[in-house]
């Protein structure tokens, strides 16, 4: 099984606080792309439609991640 945020089913409630932030961060650093290679669902392990199902049910909006100022790094770059 993969320990990603899917797993939240066994997370402790303080961690299902931070589902939010995760995606939220995982959009940003991914220009808003929820699906394919360089999408938020690869950085996060999910199915892109769970992340997308997840989004409605947190009132997140993936657009508004697409044009982030200062992010021009991409999503799977090394970090140092």
């Amino acid at each position: 099984m993969k320990s990603g945020a899917a797993d939240y089913l066994t997370k402790a409630p303080e961690d299902l606080a931070r589902i939010p932030a995760a995606i939220e961060a995982a959009l940003a650093r991914c220009h808003g792309r929820v699906e394919g290679p360089f999408g938020a669902a690869r950085l996060l392990e999910m199915n892109p439609h769970t992340l997308r199902s997840k989004m409605r049910k947190l009132g997140i909006v993936g657009k508004r991640y697409r044009d982030v100022p200062g992010n021009l790094t991409t999503p799977f770059a090394q970090e140092d």
